[in-house]
Order: C-alpha cells, then sequence, then structure tokens
C-alpha cells in the first residue's frame, strides 16, 4: 500500500487512485466504511434499504434502540412487572407486617409479591420514627410466587435482624405470626397467601 496525504489533508492509496478521491469525489463519501486494502468506488457498494413500501405490513426489521435514562437505566414507563401482576393485571397484597412495638407502633405495612425492602426511607416498608434502621435495605421480605412461601433475609443494614429472638444470618422462611425485630421496633408478620388462598 502506497499511503499518501494530498493539500486538503486527505490521505489515499496511491496505488488505487491516481490522485485524492475525496477531492476529485471518487472517493468514500462521507458515512460509508471501506475496507482499506480493498477499496471499491462508492457506486459498487450495494445499499440496502428497509421502508415501509417494501417491509410487509410496514415494519421494519432494523433493530430498534431504546433511550436510557443517564444513568443508564430504562425510563419509568418501562417498569418491572410482577409476576402475579403480570398474570392477574393486578399488584395485590400477599401479607402485611403490623409494628407492635417502636416508634410506629400500630402501624401495619403491606407485603407485595416479590422482595420488598424494609428501611427508613423510600424503601417498599419505610418504618418511620426508627434512626436505627437504616435509611435503604435494612432488610428483605420476599414472598414467593411459585412456591407461595415467605421469606426474609438481612440486607445493607448495620446492624441484625432477629426473628423470634434469633438472629437471621441467611435467607430464612417466615411462619405466621413471626416477630421481627429491626432496630428498635419489633413487626408481627402476618401472611394473606398460604395453604388456604394464592392469587391465580
Amino acid at each position: 500500500m502506497d499511503l499518501l496525504r494530498c493539500n486538503q489533508g486527505h490521505y489515499f492509496d496511491a496505488s488505487v487512485y491516481p490522485s485524492c478521491p475525496f477531492c476529485s469525489g471518487q472517493g468514500p463519501s462521507s458515512g460509508v466504511t471501506q475496507h482499506i486494502n480493498n477499496p471499491s468506488p462508492v457506486n459498487d457498494i450495494p445499499k440496502t434499504q428497509h421502508t415501509a413500501s417494501n417491509v410487509p405490513n410496514g415494519a421494519s426489521d432494523i433493530p430498534v434502540t431504546r433511550a436510557l435514562n443517564t444513568n443508564g437505566t430504562p425510563s419509568r414507563g418501562e417498569k418491572t412487572v410482577g409476576i402475579i401482576k403480570a398474570k392477574t393485571g393486578i399488584d395485590p397484597v400477599v401479607g402485611w407486617l403490623v409494628c407492635v412495638e417502636g416508634a410506629s407502633k400500630g402501624q401495619d405495612y403491606q407485603i407485595m409479591s416479590g422482595q420488598n425492602t424494609i428501611g427508613r426511607g423510600q424503601t417498599n416498608i419505610s418504618i418511620k420514627g426508627d434512626d436505627s434502621i437504616s435509611r435503604e435495605k435494612h432488610a428483605v421480605i420476599i414472598y414467593d410466587p411459585k412456591h407461595n412461601r415467605f421469606f426474609i433475609q438481612g440486607g445493607d443494614g448495620r446492624d441484625l435482624i432477629y426473628i423470634n429472638d434469633a438472629p437471621v444470618l441467611a435467607v430464612t422462611e417466615l411462619h405466621a405470626y413471626d416477630a421481627i425485630e429491626i432496630g428498635k421496633s419489633r413487626l408481627l408478620f402476618i401472611p394473606f397467601c398460604g395453604e388456604e388462598f394464592k392469587w391465580d
């Protein structure tokens, strides 16, 4: 390959072109990629166009790229849909936590299908007034709709959580009226779904 640079600053292969193909209009145009070792004139490059007139039903087989938020996540319009909601069209309650000791005594919290984060900030289950509970994800309560079972696991909280006074060190199955200690709060677990009922 005999690489030369013309007066306009374009590089070209002098063994293929007698003069700069860009300046003379015979070389590749903007936006068209060519292999450097096997250049061919622009006229010889086949172009496939997909238009509504030559694609059935106006559809195109060109992949569509969806815009993401600035942090790289899908936009709000593309929220994840839970399994029960996908089947039934609703996102029903599957159980409750009821605070029996602590700043939120008497307050109930709905448990939905899937993972429910517990914290004192903007979480699924937000326990206000107990500053010993982590803001984001002190613990997670999980309802498994496939097996109709409930579980709890520790989250990113500094302090442990307890079930019936035993520390939760791994994913632990929950049973009706288990006492959950998180921070300075004590909550009772009340399942709605179980052997007697399940959302279909």
